[in-house]
């Protein structure tokens, strides 16, 4: 009786396919749920770099001087992108001689040859879905063009 029963199970195949997808259908959720917030990533550095490219390129177009013209273009980048008033700066930069680093007034200079930059600055964060499963943070996408004016 009891060797009956064992066989009759081993032999039934009914329920099978239901035990599989249960098994199986979380990993293929969350590798999907994966691959669709890596390319919201992507989609989204893609999108301020190609921002921050045409303001670099209307920058030198137009050669931005005043503040006027810096906060069209910064505009322009904030509808393009959808970013607030803190996530983008444009000013100028400085470099002093020949150093690497740049300051953010010519004054300081003093007597060596000031060579003048425009800096586009854009910060933006993307929270992903699966923050919400307890699993990784935000993403912190942090954009510096420097465009060299004179």
């Amino acid at each position: 009786m009891f060797g009956r029963l064992l066989q009759r199970l081993r032999t039934d195949q009914r329920g099978t396919m239901a035990i599989e997808t249960a098994l199986v259908a979380p990993m293929l959720m969350a590798l999907s749920m994966g691959a669709y917030e890596a390319s919201r990533i992507y989609a989204r550095q893609t999108e301020l770099q190609t921002a921050i490219a045409e303001a670099g390129d209307v920058a030198i177009a137009i050669k931005v001087d005043t503040d006027l013209e810096r906060s069209k273009l910064r505009a322009r980048i904030k509808s393009s992108t959808g970013l607030s008033d803190a996530d983008v700066t444009i000013a100028n930069s400085y470099r002093c001689g020949t150093t690497a680093t740049t300051v953010s007034q010519a004054s300081t200079c003093g007597s060596a040859a000031v060579t003048t930059y425009l800096e586009i600055h854009v910060t933006d964060t993307l929270t992903p879905m699966w923050t919400n499963l307890g699993f990784g943070s935000t993403i912190n996408f942090n954009l510096r063009r420097l465009l060299l004016v004179s």
